[in-house]
């Protein structure tokens, strides 16, 4: 498997493997309404500046034969002195594979070279395999919680701290 940062070429790729996670992964999570209304186009939309990203923000992406995953991450817009991870998707047949845990090993890096020690992320809070994930990296819940109206449901704020020695 190989890891590279994203390239514009990629959108495509970025946009199957979200509407899998979307309408597979997500199925009993997200309603059907706002699964629909992710379709190409909005999607397409939503993910081109994962695929372009702009001075401060990255994704990365996961490549076999095909687009495995992808991951983008920059700053916290609310500490600029902590990293962010805006999204990780892993597709559904790749799912449990080790893609998730290499893409997330290789963002905090990114980040840690970048001297954010710390690391926030939003995660659906009905979202038990993500979580477990991102615990088995040293994140935990803060307590925050938030539903943007765009997915309608619950998310969860996780903080990764600075490891200290």
């Amino acid at each position: 498997m190989l890891i590279r940062p994203v390239e514009s070429s990629d959108l495509g790729s970025l946009v199957t493997v979200f509407r899998a996670c979307w309408n597979i992964s997500y199925r009993d999570l997200i309603s059907a309404e706002v699964r629909e209304s992710m379709d190409v186009a909005t999607t397409t939309n939503l993910l081109a500046a994962s695929a372009n990203p702009k001075p401060g923000r990255f994704t990365l992406v996961a490549i076999e034969d095909e687009t495995l995953g992808f991951a983008s991450f920059g700053n916290d817009a609310e500490d600029e002195s902590r990293g962010h991870l805006f999204s990780l998707y892993v597709s559904p047949e790749s799912a449990g594979k080790g893609v998730g845990s290499k893409l997330l090993t290789e963002v905090i890096a990114h980040l840690e070279q970048r001297d954010k020690q710390e690391i926030t992320l939003w995660v659906f809070k009905e979202n038990p395999t993500a979580i477990g994930l991102y615990r088995k990296f040293g994140f935990s819940e803060t307590g925050r919680e938030k539903t943007d109206e765009r997915w309608q449901i619950p998310q969860i704020e996780m903080l990764r701290k600075a490891i200290t020695q």
